[in-house]
């Protein structure tokens, strides 16, 4: 009876361990909010990394442990609506759009952002997984963690030292605006399902990888606005192959 009871717990905390990687992520979602309340803009900006580095932990953890669930995919979207679409907004808006003569309509496209990020994970989750385009196993459309980092890309330019102008704020509208869009679409974006890591490529991934570490622990705005900008270009250039 003792190795019975051993073996039903042993089982039920490995069913859980992908869940409580996504309740880690949720808790980094909920600070990001607590220290953009607080004026913090830096450890706002960090906890939203940080929960989209766990987001994409808990569902590797979960195919490893072979613990998916349904449980933990809405788990997930929750939080994934919380840290990628409710947070960021409201970072977006106090740092880039309160006390300004934009605030009314920096809110509306926050709310329109924020929307966005909603219907694109009700989209995923009318799927039974993750769509595929014209067979592969592309996103259709930008995800919703791809959202909030690339949503972010004007604070890293300032926080670079880029002085925002009167005309910069109205191409941050706009950019919003599109990158809100994008994440609804039907476009094809990167997956990492769409890399077969052979040794070879393993060896290419993990020396980038090391790479832009590197460019982050020295550079982190910059290496941040980079990467926001790589992924961007990445878009029309996937959509191009497909084409």
């Amino acid at each position: 009876m003792k190795r019975a009871g051993s073996g039903f717990s042993s089982g039920y905390l490995t069913r859980n361990i992908p869940n409580a990687v996504t309740v880690l992520s949720l808790c980094s979602g909920l600070t990001s909010l607590r220290m953009t309340l607080m004026d913090r803009l830096e450890p706002a900006i960090y906890l939203i990394l940080i929960a989209i580095i766990l987001d994409g932990l808990d569902g590797r953890v979960a195919r490893l442990l072979k613990a998916e669930s349904r449980f933990g995919a809405e788990l997930d979207s929750f939080s994934d609506f919380l840290c990628f679409g409710i947070a960021p907004g409201l970072l977006l808006y106090r740092f880039m759009f309160d006390g300004t003569d934009q605030m009314g309509i920096g809110w509306a496209v926050v709310l329109f952002l924020v929307v966005c990020c909603m219907l694109r994970l009700a989209r995923f989750n009318v799927a039974s997984s993750e769509p595929e385009t014209n067979g592969s196993s592309a996103f259709v459309g930008v995800p919703a963690p791809a959202l909030a980092f690339l949503s972010l890309l004007p604070i890293y330019l300032k926080q670079s030292g880029f002085t925002p102008t009167d005309f910069f704020q109205d191409i941050f509208l706009v950019y919003l605006v599109g990158v809100a869009l994008l994440a609804i679409s039907t476009i094809p974006t990167y997956s990492p399902k769409m890399f077969k890591m052979k040794s070879a490529n393993a060896r290419v991934v993990s020396f980038i990888g090391a790479v832009f570490l590197v460019l982050i622990l020295s550079f982190s705005w910059y290496s941040f606005a980079l990467l926001a900008l790589l992924y961007l270009l990445s878009i029309p250039l996937l959509a191009f192959r497909y084409r």
